[in-house]
């Protein structure tokens, strides 16, 4: 796929400079103190040295079926559908508006950000249910906005707050930047740098999603571990030359489902919790951590 915009996009800090305007997505002057790369924590993992993490949001930091599951058996209840299954209506959604990002990811449909693709996918799904005139449009409006206010897994706060005593650590996500900084303050999580496909105009698994962070984090490859519940997310990191480190969240689609089941895939990293690995990471390299003073 054709790098689209890439340069345009990084030479325009409008975007990047924003996630930090609430004062949790990056530490003063981060941006300048990413040029010189010994200003970053590090963990030594087995293969070299780990400067930066990155984590997957959806699913691997927060739950979003369960947190929409909860919401939507209220509403339903709340304007008496009772002849549409909620996870059936939820799933429905989500695999509609997958669909238009893989679409996206493959460079056969135009950009679209994750809330606008939430939100034309909200629509179809009500319509094909025929239950679109049960519902406002403010209240359209706040069913697709439950992305914003997703609930993070019980290991994932403990996990990360350790963490950050080690390493610098930020997201790389298809999410939109708004979503982002919405989802982060609503969890309490703190990031040094949000990385999102809409600064670089498209989605993973593109590799020019994790071309771009690296280049964005002026850091090598193998320096990065991308921490992730989703396989095909991992491998691409890995094609890039990224360390990964594989998550399992047995209930992230209500059941198991096929590639999901922990096994050695040649990840880096396997777990079933952000805390565990948190204490893998520092177990590892208790005797190795550096980071410059200022």
């Amino acid at each position: 796929m054709k790098d689209v915009g890439f340069e345009k996009n990084l030479s325009n800090r409008d975007i990047i400079s924003s996630v930090g305007s609430g004062g949790f997505a990056k530490r003063e002057g981060f941006f300048s103190g990413l040029r010189n790369k010994s200003d970053h924590y590090s963990l030594a993992s087995q293969d070299g040295c780990i400067k930066f993490i990155l984590f997957d949001v959806f699913g691997t930091v927060v739950d979003w079926r369960g947190t929409m599951v909860r919401e939507f058996v209220v509403l339903f209840e709340e304007k008496e559908i009772r002849h549409v299954r909620c996870e059936e209506f939820i799933d429905r959604w989500v695999n509609e508006y997958s669909e238009n990002m893989t679409k996206i990811s493959e460079g056969s449909h135009p950009f679209s950000t994750v809330d606008e693709l939430n939100n034309t996918a909200l629509n179809k799904t009500l319509e094909h249910y025929q239950i679109l005139n049960k519902f406002t449009e403010s209240e359209r409006e706040q069913m697709w906005m439950v992305w914003h206010r997703l609930e993070p897994w019980p290991d994932v706060l403990a996990g990360i707050n350790e963490m950050k005593k080690q390493c610098s650590i930020g997201i790389l996500s298809n999410g939109n930047i708004h979503l982002l900084e919405d989802l982060s303050k609503n969890a309490s999580l703190e990031w040094d740098i949000i990385l999102s496909g809409e600064l670089f105009q498209s989605y993973k698994p593109n590799p020019l999603v994790y071309q771009s962070a690296t280049r964005e984090l002026k850091l090598k490859a193998s320096e990065i571990l991308l921490v992730a519940s989703h396989k095909y997310d991992l491998e691409a990191a890995q094609q890039c030359g990224y360390k990964t480190a594989y998550i399992f969240r047995p209930l992230e689609f209500g059941t198991v489902r096929e590639g999901q089941i922990p096994c050695d895939d040649g990840f880096d990293f396997v777990t079933t919790g952000i805390d565990d690995l948190a204490k893998q990471l520092i177990s590892q390299s208790r005797n190795v951590l550096s980071f410059k003073s200022v």
